[in-house]
């Protein structure tokens, strides 16, 4: 979503007006938890990608991979 690429400190709250500002009637309140849920998600992603530098997806599998070495061992 290029609104929370642009300003990530925008809250879920605001988004979601913005869409309903933009798309009269497609998004009703009802559907401001799942854009609260997925905003969570992306900013937890870009957290990781500050971190390890790399996707999360790649990131998460070497936790893993990670993990399962060292309760192996």
């Amino acid at each position: 979503m290029v609104w929370f690429e642009e300003s990530p400190e925008e809250t879920a709250l605001a988004l979601f007006r913005r869409l309903q500002i933009k798309h009269p009637g497609a998004f009703p309140d009802n559907q401001l938890r799942a854009l609260q849920r997925r905003v969570c998600q992306w900013r937890a992603q870009k957290a990781r990608q500050l971190v390890f530098g790399v996707d999360s997806a790649a990131a998460l599998s070497g936790l893993t991979s990670l993990t399962a070495d060292l309760v192996t061992a």
